[in-house]
């Protein structure tokens, strides 16, 4: 459990603090941590929300028993992990595009704690889907950049696109009116309209 001066506490299993790519920093690019990178001490967990990356840590205690921390004692996610997620760059919404000429869909996809594995696009608002081209990713937890050439028809055409990671899990559509983005983050596939003309 760490927590600081102003009454913030948070909490991990030794577990997930014992994973591989957990970091306590004191420094960045060998200087000590200024206060707005989080002085004396910060955690850096990968492919969580900064709910569970305190800043400016002054303790640290082991305890024998789990305890959630300050935002999951008010109802919020006790593990914070970022879901996979994924958004259209280009086109940007309401853009005019050429019928009948070849056209890029660009975007990022980015699955916190697993590797984006594939996206795909629809260019009938979910209808049928296509799979979109990934560019390597540049660390393992980074952004995926992808893509999709795509020729559209005359008309108005939502797209809709959506990421999958690790081996095969799919971005989280929560139905009906549960829109909320607590306690586990917001879901929901990224539309853009585009007119074809």
């Amino acid at each position: 459990m760490g927590s600081r001066p102003d009454g913030f506490y948070e909490s991990l299993p030794l577990g997930m603090a014992l994973e591989e790519d957990v970091i306590l920093a004191y420094d960045i690019n060998n200087e000590a941590l200024n206060a707005k990178h989080g002085f004396p001490l910060r955690v850096i967990l990968p492919g969580h929300f900064g709910m569970k990356q305190p800043r400016w840590l002054t303790k640290i205690t082991l305890t024998a028993e789990e305890k959630p921390g300050y935002w999951a004692d008010r109802g919020w996610s006790k593990t914070a992990y970022v879901q996979p997620l994924s958004r259209i760059d280009v086109p940007s919404a309401l853009e005019t595009l050429k019928v009948g000429e070849p056209t890029t869909i660009r975007g990022i996809a980015y699955a916190g704690r697993l590797p984006v594995t594939g996206v795909q696009l629809s260019p009938d608002d979910g209808k049928t889907w296509l799979e979109a081209s990934l560019r390597p990713a540049r660390g393992k937890h980074t952004w995926t950049q992808w893509s999709l050439e795509w020729t559209p028809p005359a008309g108005v055409h939502t797209l809709v696109v959506r990421c999958v990671a690790g081996t095969g899990e799919g971005q989280v559509v929560q139905s009906g009116e549960s829109r909320d983005s607590l306690p586990e983050a917001a879901s929901g596939y990224h539309r853009v309209s585009v007119t074809a003309g």
